[in-house]
């Protein structure tokens, strides 16, 4: 059952487990999952959460949705957020529109994401490197945005990036890249030297089968 106050007066609500939707007065249309979900909201309205704790210290943030333990678990005031996963977006207080998918995403545990706002999170462990960043997307396990308004796919292991169909490849490594790696299949392709080695600029290009030209 359920552990609605019996002094609310909020609509449309529906809590499953214990202390869900606890303090709740006036907030309506809520869902409520799991033990501690949505404890402690009052005037919160349209917030869906499943599992242990989830959304349980949010009070007046509305259209917040929380599947996975924890998920959202610190958010108070913070809006229009969706975390999918254990611990998803489990620091962020009062930050608005931010969407995470995959345990902890959205989530540092040496530099708590308090206040990062409308940022895309899909992956085991995505986050950003500081507090305070917004508009930002990453994807991938262990990728790390460092700045506002940054696209990051995948982590610093990551080598190459291609595009199906023309297979175009974007390659970072050390040192002059191998003709093996430039094929007529993926003629255009870059490569980026990451320790300035052979010629003084450091971009290449596959401009015919085996031959990288330095730009």
């Amino acid at each position: 059952g359920g552990s609605i106050q019996t002094s609310s007066t909020g609509t449309g609500n529906l809590a499953v487990g214990g202390g869900v939707l606890n303090s709740n007065t006036t907030g309506s249309n809520n869902v409520g999952v799991g033990q501690g979900a949505l404890y402690v909201n009052t005037t919160g309205t349209n917030n869906s959460a499943l599992g242990l704790n989830t959304l349980n210290a949010n009070t007046t943030g509305n259209e917040n949705t929380g599947v996975g333990q924890g998920s959202l678990s610190a958010n108070t005031t913070g809006s229009d957020n969706t975390g999918v996963g254990k611990t998803t977006l489990a620091q962020i207080v009062a930050a608005t529109g931010n969407t995470a998918i995959g345990d902890y995403a959205g989530f540092n545990s040496s530099t708590p994401m308090t206040t990062t706002s409308y940022s895309t999170f899909i992956g085991l462990n995505a986050n950003d490197s500081v507090n305070g960043l917004t508009n930002d997307v990453v994807i991938g396990y262990n990728a790390q945005a460092t700045q506002s308004n940054e696209i990051m796919i995948g982590n610093s292991a990551v080598t190459q990036m291609c595009f199906a169909g023309g297979r175009a490849c974007w390659y970072s490594s050390s040192g002059v890249p191998s003709a093996g790696l430039c094929t007529s299949g993926n003629i255009g392709s870059l490569y980026s030297n990451t320790d300035g080695s052979g010629p003084s600029l450091t971009l290449y290009v596959c401009t015919a089968s085996g031959t990288w030209t330095a730009k």
